[in-house]
């Protein structure tokens, strides 16, 4: 993946140019130049993808990412690469974490009215 610019110079795609031009450059655009510059030196480079299990072995007094890890470990470990969505869908209502599940849908209160 490219995140140069096909224009030049540099600049990441997704930079407000005309900022750039004028001198204006606002501090994220000036840190997503930097990070473009840091990658192209090769000094740049991140980490491995963790899944949510992984994550939440580096924090393990986190809630969030135990509920995560175990939603993600009930609906097969990643075996399926959409995971999220078998969690977001999940119907197993015998589960206590079912309430509190990532990756929910908000409810609208008021649907929209069918004309």
């Amino acid at each position: 993946m490219n995140d140069l610019n096909p224009v030049g110079e540099g600049i990441p795609s997704g930079i407000n140019q005309e900022h750039i031009t004028s001198g204006q450059q606002s501090p994220l655009d000036k840190a997503r130049v930097r990070s473009a510059e840091l990658r192209a030196a090769g000094l740049l480079v991140r980490g491995p993808v963790l899944n949510p299990i992984e994550r939440a072995k580096l924090k393990p007094t986190s809630l969030r990412l135990a509920i995560r890890a175990k939603c993600f470990e009930c609906v097969g470990s990643g075996a399926d690469p959409s995971w999220q969505d078998s969690v977001r869908h999940c119907s197993a209502s015998l589960c206590p974490l079912l309430p509190v599940r990532p990756y929910q849908v908000a409810e609208d209160d008021d649907p929209p009215l069918a004309e």
